[in-house]
């Protein structure tokens, strides 16, 4: 699915979610420059706050997972440009998971708390207060 081309210098594709409005121009720099340095496939992350746990059938609840090293994912994602026939034609629903499932390894640089996803009117409430800026 992906080409395995070299890296070539100073070409990076950046795959953008619309639903994520308000990423910051820092963190999308952030992706391009490590993309730029030599990473095929650059991501932002942010560690994860909430508690996540597994349910079985029946609704009762297991342990959990230990969140020390699990991430939320941003976008943009980042490749190298090399990559961009492989990555729009994996494009759909997400190349990053179509990039690690064909043995890829994906780079990770500081994500930020703007750039969450704006689904429905809670998350839209929560764009708006924070382009309206402090009151």
């Amino acid at each position: 699915m992906f080409g395995d081309g070299p890296v070539t210098s100073g070409s990076c594709l950046l795959v953008h979610d619309a639903a994520r409005p308000l990423v910051p121009v820092a963190t999308a720099r952030s992706v391009v420059d490590a993309v730029l340095a030599g990473h095929r496939a650059v991501v932002p992350v942010l560690p994860l706050a909430d508690t996540v746990k597994e349910v079985a059938a029946g609704g009762l609840l297991h342990g959990g997972p230990d969140r020390a090293a699990l991430r939320v994912v941003q976008t943009p994602q980042g490749f190298d440009g090399a990559l961009a026939a492989s990555v729009i034609a994996a494009a759909l629903p997400d190349p990053v998971l179509a990039w690690t499932g064909a043995g890829g390894s994906v780079h990770t640089v500081p994500g930020h708390p703007l750039a969450f996803a704006v689904h429905d009117d809670w998350d839209r409430g929560l764009a708006e207060r924070a382009l309206a800026g402090p009151s």
